[in-house]
């Protein structure tokens, strides 16, 4: 049921971001769809458990953190900066796992990682709704 709801939201935001977002709106659209996909394919052929490092799901989520900063880095919006800060955090919780070396609940690790995808997905949204509404945006 989570799943559902939060394939919902990614969808309802990404569809926000694509409509009023311009370019970039688009793009970051495309990375984040993309790398969801390209997670639930990693998971699927990688039997690998959440009780350490998900070396798999990390490869992907330092590869939408490279394409996130490029983004960032050639845009003249904020909202992309912070999106990639919060996508740096969650690969942060990756990293927090190997430390601990199964220190941490498997359930806690999967919940850590999994976290940061609702803020950055808030953010998106509201800043693009923020550019709009000061023009910024068209």
């Amino acid at each position: 049921m989570m799943e559902v709801l939060f394939t919902v939201i990614v969808f309802a935001c990404c569809g926000y971001a694509c409509w009023k977002g311009g370019r970039d709106g688009r793009l970051v659209s495309a990375l984040l769809i993309l790398a969801g996909i390209m997670t639930v394919v990693v998971k699927a052929l990688f039997d690998h458990t959440w009780a350490q490092t998900n070396i798999p799901v990390l490869v992907v989520d330092l590869s939408l953190l490279l394409a996130l900063a490029w983004v960032a880095k050639s845009t003249r919006y904020y909202w992309p900066v912070w999106i990639c800060g919060l996508h740096l955090a969650s690969i942060a919780t990756h990293f927090g796992a190997g430390l601990l070396d199964g220190g941490i609940k498997p359930v806690v690790y999967y919940n850590m990682q999994s976290f940061w995808s609702i803020p950055e997905l808030v953010i998106m949204v509201l800043g693009i709704a923020t550019d709009r509404r000061y023009g910024l945006l068209k």
